[in-house]
C-alpha cells in the first residue's frame, strides 16, 4: 500500500534520473534532459526534497511540490528546468512525473485513497442495512 510519502520518495528518484544521466527529451539539443556535471545540483534537490517536505498536506488535500532553491549560494537548477534567454529549459521535475515507477507509485496511492472514500461513503448505508436485519458482505 503506497502512501504520499512512498510517491515522494519515487518522485525524488524520477527527478534524479532526469538529472543524471538524463532522459530522452526532445526539447533539447542533445536528446536528452542530462544536467549534471559535479552532482551539487541533483545532491542539492534529494537533500532539499525529503519526503516529508515534498508532500505537502493543504485545504483541498496532498500536494507535490517540487523545491528548485537548493541550499546552495550555486544555485542553478532553477536556470536548468526553466532555462534562461541563452540555454533551452531541461525541466527535470516535469519529466519526473513522466517516470513510469513514479505513474504507478501514484496510481496506487491514489487507488487506495479512492477505495477508502468509497468505503467511508457506503458505511453509513451499510450500518442502515445491518440496522434493517440485511446481511451486508
Amino acid at each position: 500500500m503506497a502512501t504520499i510519502q512512498d510517491v515522494a520518495k519515487t518522485y525524488v528518484k524520477s527527478v534524479g534520473k532526469a538529472i543524471f544521466p538524463g532522459v530522452p527529451y526532445s526539447g533539447y539539443k542533445t536528446g536528452s534532459s542530462k544536467a549534471f556535471k559535479t552532482g551539487k545540483m541533483l545532491a542539492g534537490i534529494v537533500a532539499a526534497n525529503t519526503p516529508d517536505k515534498l508532500a505537502r498536506k493543504t485545504k483541498k488535500g496532498w500536494q507535490l511540490v517540487l523545491d528548485l532553491q537548493t541550499p546552495s549560494p550555486k544555485n542553478y537548477a532553477i536556470y536548468v528546468h526553466y532555462g534562461t534567454y541563452k540555454m533551452k529549459a531541461r525541466p527535470f521535475g516535469e519529466l519526473g512525473t513522466q517516470d513510469p515507477a513514479f505513474e504507478l507509485a501514484l496510481n496506487e496511492y491514489f487507488g487506495n485513497e479512492t477505495l477508502k472514500l468509497v468505503e467511508d461513503l457506503l458505511q453509513p448505508i451499510d450500518t442502515q442495512f445491518q440496522s434493517a436485519g440485511f446481511k451486508v458482505s
